[in-house]
């Protein structure tokens, strides 16, 4: 098994020049992710597969302008033999970041493959161009064709990231059909007008979805409508609620305390998170009671994406505080093939959740450090709503 692995590894050490491709329809695409942050701060940018074939080996290269961005940390998201260039350089500039990962035999999901964590200069100013290339083969060492999409970092100042945003509305729907994350609607307030209607979470007359893409989803279908006809969840346009994207830090948190109808006066938040922004009274009431600690230096990272363990993080703590659910053995953690991912600050958690069936694994992985999907977070927040109930 090791010589299968390792005489993947030795191929990709000979591969030095990427040949452009002629890319067809059902091809595997590669992407980097498209983020947002503000200058002096950190950002994860992650890799991620879709229309997966079957692979069992990659090689890629992160190209960027050291000048404006500094990777500082590496995390893996599949299991595998995986080397990065960033697990043996401390406290050099790297121009570019290197991944190779192989396995004895091929992996046919779509998910993301790795995540850099870049710190950015306080000069840096614009989008910052993230390129890419590499190769990818199967186990029976064939070179799958795969179309790769660079990302890129928005640079954003706190004097006007969600400058245009009002905190008392939500925001706007992305008819594109390509927004990273989806919208979240706010309860009805008093005073609101009843009559209000707020397109992507419609439900036809008898009660079957508008949404057209979750099709393929049925494991979160009847999850998704739910919630989407209740108002607490919505769509990325009209007719989409774009399933398989990753949802921000931010949104989570807006879902999570509005679901579970949180409120709380503060006089500090984070320093990230603007007055304006429309996630503003959220965050702030979640970071008063204690539920939302931040990623240190009194910074959220709210338009980051999240990991799957800090989505049950931040349930954790707030189930805790509303007493309707209790600390676990950590010995239940143990089934998992990749429990050692688990961050010291999140196995009270997922133990707990664990045990109370909120959250189940798939065949004996969980999968900490990945990232979460909107399908994925519907399917959990109705689970802690129907708990609840």
């Amino acid at each position: 098994m090791f010589k299968k692995v390792l005489s993947i590894l030795i191929v990709f050490s000979l591969m030095t020049v990427f040949v452009p491709a002629i890319y067809a329809a059902n091809d595997a695409v590669v992407s980097v992710s498209s983020v947002s942050g503000i200058a002096g701060e950190t950002v994860e940018v992650s890799v991620a597969i879709t229309n997966n074939p079957g692979v069992a080996a990659f090689s890629f290269v992160l190209n960027f302008d050291r000048e404006l961005v500094t990777p500082v940390s590496f995390e893996q998201n599949i299991r595998g033999m995986l080397i990065s260039n960033l697990q043996f350089v401390d406290g050099e500039d790297l121009e570019f970041v290197t991944a190779i990962w192989a396995s004895v035999t091929n992996f046919t999901e779509d998910v993301t493959l790795f995540t850099v964590t870049f710190k950015i200069s306080e000069e840096a100013q614009g989008n910052i161009e993230i390129s890419m290339t590499g190769e990818m083969i199967n186990e029976n060492l064939g070179e799958v064709t795969v179309r790769i999409e660079g990302g890129s970092i928005e640079i954003l100042t706190p004097e006007t990231e969600g400058s245009n945003d009002d905190s008392n509305q939500p925001p706007e729907t992305d008819t594109s059909g390509d927004s990273s994350h989806g919208t979240i609607l706010p309860p009805n307030q008093p005073g609101s007008n009843p009559n209000l209607t707020f397109p992507g979470n419609q439900q036809t007359g008898d009660g079957s979805s508008t949404f057209d893409d979750i099709t393929n989803y049925p494991w979160a279908a009847g999850e998704i409508n739910a919630l989407a006809a209740d108002r607490i969840i919505r769509g990325t346009s009209e007719t989409t609620f774009s399933p398989g994207n990753n949802i921000s830090r931010a949104d989570y948190m807006i879902l999570l305390v509005r679901m579970l109808d949180i409120n709380a006066e503060f006089a500090h938040n984070f320093d990230d998170v603007s007055p304006g922004a429309y996630y503003y009274n959220e965050i702030g009431a979640a970071r008063e009671l204690g539920f939302a600690t931040g990623i240190g230096n009194n910074q959220f990272a709210p338009r980051a994406e999240i990991m799957r363990q800090d989505v049950f993080v931040l349930a954790y703590r707030i189930l805790r505080q509303k007493d309707a659910i209790e600390p676990a053995d950590l010995a239940v953690l143990e089934q998992f093939n990749d429990s050692a991912l688990i961050a010291d600050y999140a196995l009270e958690a997922l133990a707990a959740l664990v045990t109370s069936g909120l959250v189940m694994g798939n065949e004996n992985y969980i999968n900490p450090r990945g990232l979460t999907t909107r399908a994925e977070t519907a399917v959990f927040i109705y689970r802690i709503r129907a708990m609840l109930a």
